[in-house]
């Protein structure tokens, strides 16, 4: 098999193009072969090649090139690599074997050299939904709680092992883990609001709460996750801390969930001074700021600190009063103000950027893409009449008011 990198057998010396067209020119005006080829260090068959190369073509480039034996040419590999890379940021990148269709292995190793902005990797998932929704319409419309779901049963960490083991163990608290929900809030002034602790059982007590973050609350249900009831505790426990008043409202921004949009829960927030503003689904993962800096690292010191209690207590598995002592270990890691404040910023809430998101972050939506309707009234009359509106339109004539 040939190696990747070709080592030669022995050392060539590299000579420049001006000095073998000074040895040609010194051959041309009289002087011997032999006695050039030793001025400038080279073989005299080398010379040779040279010289009946310039006779047959007096343009030619003297010095050798990797781009003489190159497929395609440069301007057809930088046009490749571009489109590459566009099919990637739509979530339609190629495999290594649709990139180089009938050609090699090796074609494609020294593809990816000459390209060194290219690379393959291992693609994340990502939902038709979320692909076609993250679009410029919703994205210019609008312009912060989010809960996270944590289980007893931690996520296992890469181990130091013997070679050639074919499985690696790794001791787990059980088979299938008891999920805890946990609700943060947090202020674009990197304030963070106690945490909601929600529990899976039917009734809540108080040494679940056991090394909880101050402050913090816990409620329970037979789920695990929010509902429309427990929403109703988390705006309490929001309004409690945050003491909006009618002179100075508070704006809280959370996902479109069915539980945040009760009767009960509107009607409250709006007694209390809160104004509630929901985001367009399949968005979070680019619009909520703790999904974006927060719960990334929280889930990671999460899993860490898991691992640590499981070395520490052998024999023994987590359970849901174990829970709050390693959230709250994760989440003072994962939270302080430059997280937070990083949240606000990279999606463009505060300081306010309506123009955070560039045009490549939107391709993945252009797949399923369609003119956006517009209304608009004619003079005199109050008929009502729809114009679709070219993508990238909408984004334009807002920008310029």
């Amino acid at each position: 098999v040939m190696p990747r990198v070709y080592k030669m057998k022995s050392e060539t010396p590299h000579v420049s193009e001006n000095i073998l067209k000074v040895a040609v020119a010194e051959v041309e005006n009289g002087m011997s072969l032999r006695e050039a080829a030793c001025s400038a260090g080279i073989s005299k068959s080398a010379l040779h090649r040279c010289i009946k190369k310039k006779c047959q073509y007096p343009a030619a480039n003297l010095q050798p090139n990797y781009q003489h034996s190159m497929i395609f040419s440069v301007a057809q590999e930088e046009t490749l690599s571009t489109y590459l890379k566009t099919c990637s940021d739509m979530f339609y990148g190629l495999t290594p074997v649709q990139s180089k269709k009938k050609a090699g292995r090796d074609w494609l190793t020294g593809f990816l050299k000459r390209n060194p902005k290219l690379s393959v990797r291992k693609p994340e998932a990502t939902s038709m939904a979320r692909a076609s929704a993250f679009n410029w319409y919703t994205i210019d419309i609008f312009f912060n709680k989010l809960q996270e779901g944590f289980t007893t049963v931690q996520k296992t960490p890469r181990v130091i092992a013997s070679k050639g083991t074919k499985q690696v163990g790794q001791i787990a608290s059980r088979e299938r883990g008891e999920l805890v929900t946990v609700c943060c809030i947090v202020s674009a002034a990197s304030v963070a609001i106690p945490l909601v602790v929600v529990f899976r059982r039917k009734l809540f007590r108080n040494p679940l709460l056991r090394g909880a973050p101050e402050g913090s609350i816990g409620l329970a249900n037979q789920s695990g996750w929010t509902n429309a009831e427990i929403f109703i505790d988390v705006l309490k426990h929001f309004v409690k801390f945050a003491r909006p008043t009618a002179d100075h409202k508070v704006l809280l921004i959370m996902d479109n969930h069915e539980s945040h949009l009760s009767l009960q829960s509107l009607e409250y927030a709006k007694e209390n001074h809160v104004c509630m503003m929901a985001l367009s689904p399949h968005t979070s993962h680019k619009t909520q700021p703790l999904d974006r800096s927060v719960f990334g690292p929280m889930k990671t010191c999460f899993n860490a600190a898991a691992n640590s209690w499981m070395l520490s207590n052998p024999g023994k598995a987590i359970t849901n009063y174990d829970m709050a002592s390693l959230i709250r270990q994760a989440w003072e890691k994962s939270s302080p103000p430059t997280n937070i404040m990083s949240g606000f910023r990279v999606t463009g809430i505060w300081s306010y950027d309506r123009h955070v998101y560039e045009d490549n972050i939107f391709l993945p939506s252009v797949v399923t893409d369609r003119d956006v309707p517009q209304e608009s009234y004619s003079e005199g009359s109050c008929e009502k009449s729809i114009r679709p509106v070219k993508r990238g339109q909408h984004k334009k004539s807002n920008s310029a008011m």
